[in-house]
């Protein structure tokens, strides 16, 4: 039976997303409003693209069988890929809602939350890749 090495190759890509991530969020400037929106998108970007090689991961495993993102966050959870569900479901719902234009007051806490609390989750995430890899 043919290995899925899917997320192996995803690796590279969100190893990449996540240095330009660090930068964002290590950052101590200013922002203006093209790099808030720069940080939501790298955000964005590279949640995507931990949901697809979780997805590719679990299916390797023989974990999974579904494509919705909530099912792979549940499943990377139970298979212990993944530490905090909530947090997981949390970022979904900030990418499900990102696609829309903010007004600053919702820019803002949007940052905050990828600083605060997203940027850990995906960080863990990234660790266990490598470690698996």
């Amino acid at each position: 039976m043919k290995r899925n090495i899917r997320w192996k190759q995803k690796l590279e890509d969100i190893s990449k997303a996540f240095n330009i991530l660090t930068l964002a969020v290590s950052s101590d400037h200013k922002m203006n409003i093209l790099e808030q929106e720069g940080l939501v998108k790298r955000f964005e970007n590279i949640f995507k693209l931990a949901c697809a090689a979780m997805k590719d991961f679990l299916e390797e495993e023989g974990n999974i069988e579904t494509s919705s993102h909530l099912d792979v966050i549940k499943s990377g959870f139970k298979a212990g890929y993944i530490a905090e569900e909530q947090r997981w479901i949390n970022m979904l719902n900030t990418f499900n809602n990102a696609s829309q234009e903010y007004d600053k007051e919702t820019l803002k806490t949007l940052i905050m939350q990828i600083k605060s609390e997203f940027y850990q989750e995906i960080r863990q995430f990234v660790f266990f890749l490598n470690g698996k890899f």
